[in-house]
């Protein structure tokens, strides 16, 4: 019966330790949507180093891709994960920094925390698309907002807030 107890004990400190390791596995790897949306920046925009990948979950789910091209020249590739929809590029200096995004939100709101930044797409009242930022913070109110800003110039679009 003590032997048992004994590879009863054994047998579950192994699965706890696979779990660990594939758990660790997984948060190492990129996603496969992840892993396409960069193969398609770099076939499509010609990216050759990828600095930042985003994860967009707005009117529709986008994986936006920050790098660079053979020329040095820095660009926001946004693939859309919906088979049929096109992907959007753009210059990096043709849009405001993140930066400019969180120093406004520091000015204008006076923020408790800002949570993300982060490059999307979401649809205007006329039904098309808009590229933004979208910025995610808990307000002054204690309040999560996330508020959308035009990507070209930094511009306040809209917002939504919600109590906690």
């Amino acid at each position: 019966m003590r032997w048992f107890g004994i590879a009863a004990v054994v047998f579950i400190g192994l699965i706890i330790w696979q779990g660990y390791v594939l758990y660790a596995e997984i948060l190492d790897k990129p996603s496969m949507e992840t892993e396409q949306a960069i193969k398609t920046a770099r076939s499509e925009a010609h990216i050759v180093s990828v600095e930042e990948v985003y994860h967009f979950h707005g009117d529709l789910a986008y994986t936006v891709i920050l790098g660079k091209d053979r020329d040095d020249s820095e660009k926001y590739v946004w693939v859309p994960e919906k088979e049929g929809k096109e992907i959007t590029i753009r210059e990096k200096s043709s849009g405001a920094s993140k930066q400019e995004i969180r120093t406004k939100i520091k000015q204008e709101e006076q923020p408790k925390e800002i949570k993300a930044i982060k490059p999307g797409i979401k649809t205007n009242e006329d039904g098309k698309d808009k590229l933004v930022w979208e910025a995610t913070y808990i307000d002054k109110d204690n309040r999560y907002v996330i508020s959308y800003h035009n990507f070209s110039n930094g511009e306040y679009w809209r917002k939504h807030s919600l109590k906690q």
